[in-house]
């Protein structure tokens, strides 16, 4: 089966396919086609809104708006919404027309795509002033044009003549324009020659050209940059965020002693059970985590649950773990913090050249398999008095 992204690319590719169909078949209004794809339209939208409210509450709503492509999903949703419950207001057909960009929230979901659009969108504003620059010499140009040639229709204003500058820009259809000016003798006049000659070097071949070549830098320069921001994150959340518990066993890893860790875990549990049953279940790890302040947040799935708890094996008969599971469990997931965060100190340090905290973080990691080490042997020597009490029982009296 595919992955849910994979599905949802899968949706907003047929949605397209479908839009692009009813496009060129142009079902008229009550037939049972323009039915049939009313009906399309329909089941897209609802499900595209369900996507985008579980997008919504996953991040938290607030980190939500922090991706430009969230609000990009959110505003074509919307308008889809709002042109299926609303017919009766004008312009509800041009809102329709809008359904056609939801495949471009594909690009969202499509790493290189992704990085693509970013890095034109971002390389397009360092081009604005060379672009403002295009637009003055091409606006005193069409003043001269009116000026010169008001008689033509093709400068007749001044809008009139900006269109027809650009148009001459783009090198389409220019010689006719020109030759219009030209009068009915069809003989070259002097000034026209020079207006259009030296307006098509400075613009045509001096800016315009220097225009793409800002574009292309600055988007070879985001494009790296975004590249390496990602790399970047990729780590860090690689490093930081392997496990849903990590953020919570950074905030435990700055324990002094072994004691006062058990005394950290014990205000946690306690903090935890809601209604002081000296038991903690799923729902009140799951509520109390998402309470703390922690960064980032902690969304505890039942399948954490269950994989911490190793599949309900330290559950009691209430389906809730005891003060001492909860510590056996917050050991175990703090020493596997401990030692992927030194693994990955120790990399940093290779990188940077040094790093204090490997040197921290194996520290604590060696005083938990220590104190582990202490614990077994105790459990050990536990068990040997154990047996040897046994046999001392079994041993007949008298001998």
């Amino acid at each position: 089966h595919p992955d849910p992204p994979r599905r949802r690319r899968l949706l907003i590719v047929i949605n397209f396919i479908v839009n692009a169909s009813e496009a060129q078949v142009r079902p008229e209004d009550g037939t049972p086609t323009a039915d049939v794809f009313q009906m399309f339209d329909l089941v897209f939208t609802i499900i595209f809104a369900i996507e985008l409210g579980v997008n919504m509450y996953t991040n938290w709503f607030r980190h939500f708006w922090d991706d430009g492509w969230n609000v990009f999903d959110f505003v074509v949703v919307a308008v889809s919404i709002l042109a299926l419950g609303v017919d009766a207001l004008p312009g509800m057909s041009v809102l329709r027309l809008l359904r056609a960009f939801r495949v471009l929230r594909l690009f969202g979901r499509m790493g290189a795509q992704r990085r693509l659009i970013n890095a034109i969108v971002l390389s397009l504003w360092p081009v604005c002033n060379a672009m403002l620059i295009v637009l003055l010499i091409m606006s005193i140009y069409a003043i001269l044009g009116v000026e010169f040639f008001n008689e033509n229709v093709q400068f007749s204003t001044f809008t009139q003549a900006t269109f027809t500058m650009f148009q001459t820009a783009t090198f389409e259809g220019w010689p006719i324009i020109a030759r219009e000016l030209t009068g009915d003798t069809g003989e070259v006049n002097v000034g026209t020659a020079i207006f259009f000659t030296s307006y098509i070097m400075i613009v045509s071949w001096m800016l315009l050209p220097v225009v793409v070549a800002l574009l292309l830098d600055n988007f070879s320069k985001v494009a790296a940059t975004e590249a390496a921001l990602e790399v970047k994150e990729m780590q860090v959340t690689q490093r930081l965020v392997s496990h849903v518990l990590d953020p919570l066993m950074s905030s435990l890893s700055r324990y002094n002693t072994s004691k006062d860790l058990t005394l950290r875990i014990t205000k946690l549990y306690e903090l935890l059970d809601a209604d002081d049953s000296n038991g903690l279940s799923y729902e009140e790890m799951h509520e109390g985590l998402k309470k703390l302040d922690l960064k980032p947040g902690i969304h505890l799935l039942a399948d954490d649950w269950d994989a911490i708890t190793n599949f309900g094996s330290m559950l009691n008969e209430n389906g809730e773990v005891g003060l001492k599971e909860f510590e056996s469990i917050v050991r175990k997931q703090l020493m596997d913090f401990l030692h992927r965060n030194n693994s990955s100190a120790l990399i940093a340090a290779g990188e940077a050249g040094s790093d204090l905290a490997a040197v921290f973080s194996s520290v604590n990691y060696l005083i938990m398999e220590l104190d582990q080490v202490k614990k077994d042997n105790g459990e050990v020597k536990e068990s040997v008095t154990q047996l040897i009490d046994a046999l001392k029982a079994l041993q007949p009296e008298g001998e």
